[in-house]
Parts: structure tokens; C-alpha cells; sequence
């Protein structure tokens, strides 16, 4: 089983594996094609959903750091105001 990359121009530049995915840097999950990132099953081939997940966790930690930001994984948050029934 491998991926259908058949939607993508040939002459796009995308590094594929010898099984048909894509290769992208192990850390930043970034392609070959300057800003074009992958993740999931069309680079690992099937895995879980929460591998699925996490990959995708990783690869938008990739494109923040790409896009100029710091890559951090400190996921915002905010603080919701307690309602007390009297």
C-alpha cells in the first residue's frame, strides 16, 4: 500500500522514497520543496490516529518555525473565568 501522489505536478521537485512516500527532514517534517510540509500516512505509510496526531502536532511546530516563529512547543492557553452557583 502506498500513497496517491498522482494529484502532484511532476515537475514539482518532491523527494520520494523508494515505497512512495514522500522524504521529508526528520525533525520539521519540511519536504524537499521549500515550504511544502507533510505528514501522516503519505510519509509513514498507515499508523495509528494517534500517530496521526502527533504528526501533525509536529509538522505545525515545523511551519511556525519556518514561517519566522520561534517553533516552541508552549501551546497557548487561556484561563477561563469561574462561575460559582449560589
Amino acid at each position: 500500500q502506498a500513497p496517491d501522489l498522482d494529484f502532484l505536478p511532476d515537475d514539482l521537485g518532491l523527494s520520494i522514497s523508494r515505497w512512495g512516500s514522500l522524504e521529508v527532514d526528520p525533525e520539521t517534517l519540511a519536504t524537499s520543496v521549500p515550504g511544502v510540509f507533510a505528514a501522516g500516512d503519505v510519509v509513514t505509510g498507515p499508523k495509528t490516529v494517534i500517530e496521526g496526531i502527533a504528526a501533525g502536532r509536529q509538522v505545525a511546530l515545523g511551519m511556525d518555525r519556518y514561517l519566522g516563529g520561534s517553533g516552541s512547543r508552549q501551546w497557548k492557553t487561556q484561563e477561563f473565568l469561574r462561575i460559582e452557583v449560589v
